[in-house]
């Protein structure tokens, strides 16, 4: 069965082809009520994507670049990810990462986020969830880092739940 086209989607939530497009690549310029609208027919339509995810990129938000873990995660994780024969991608939060962040998500088809001292907006959460993208999130407290960025990738890879309270994961 062939997934439905974008203007079956918008014609059955009411919207343009453009708002489902925006829904779809992680925009915030669409309304809540109008998201979950677009997104309860992408689900109920069995909606997939042509592009699957790439599976050896991952994507680290970190919130500050200056911050004390910062390095030691970036190194962490990075070498996580070529451990497990991917790469990473890092992002810095500033605060809470905005829309274009997730737009380049999308864009990039990371096979998963790791969180390093900031967390995610609702929004960003539903969005995630949605695509079925795991979450790790690293207490940037917790030590050693190297041991618990390399549990959080591998998490990641496995998509199985993390046995450290140190990290947290999302599916």
């Amino acid at each position: 069965m062939s997934s439905p086209k974008l203007t079956m989607i918008a014609r059955e939530a009411g919207v343009s082809p453009s708002t489902v497009s925006k829904v779809l690549n992680g925009r915030t310029d669409v309304s809540t009520p109008t998201r979950a609208r677009v997104m309860d027919v992408l689900r109920r339509r069995g909606y997939q994507r042509r592009t699957p995810p790439n599976h050896w990129l991952f994507d680290l938000l970190i919130d500050d670049l200056a911050a004390p873990h910062a390095l030691q995660v970036v190194a962490a994780s990075e070498r996580a990810a070529r451990q497990a024969g991917g790469d990473l991608v890092v992002s810095v939060a500033d605060g809470t990462p905005g829309e274009s962040w997730l737009g380049r998500l999308a864009g990039r088809g990371s096979a998963g986020v790791l969180l390093a001292g900031t967390g995610l907006t609702p929004l960003q959460e539903a969005w995630l969830r949605d695509r079925r993208l795991p979450v790790a999130t690293v207490d940037v407290s917790g030590r050693p880092l190297e041991d618990l960025c390399a549990a959080a990738l591998d998490s990641l890879v496995t998509r199985t739940p993390v046995r450290n309270p140190a990290l947290e994961l999302e599916l």
